[in-house]
């Protein structure tokens, strides 16, 4: 429950709760995702999930990804 005098508060140092989203992510456990995306990065499937997860999850200014700060997220 939301106290709504501590909502209407001017002390800034207590927030309002956030709305959020609940994402599942789904990881593929099979053998392909060992393999290499090609002779030039020499970066697995894996690889890539891990990295592309953080950036959205995190954020990321270079590629306009803001995160995902309010969101419950769970993987499979």
């Amino acid at each position: 429950l939301i106290d709504r005098h501590r909502e209407n508060s001017s002390d800034e140092s207590v927030k309002s709760p956030a709305e959020g989203i609940a994402i599942y992510l789904v990881l593929d456990q099979s053998g392909s995702m060992a393999e290499e995306l090609s002779s030039i990065t020499r970066q697995t499937k894996v690889e890539l999930l891990k990295q592309v997860t953080k950036q959205f999850i995190a954020g990321d200014p270079n590629t306009g990804l803001q995160g995902r700060p309010n969101d419950l997220i769970g993987l499979i």
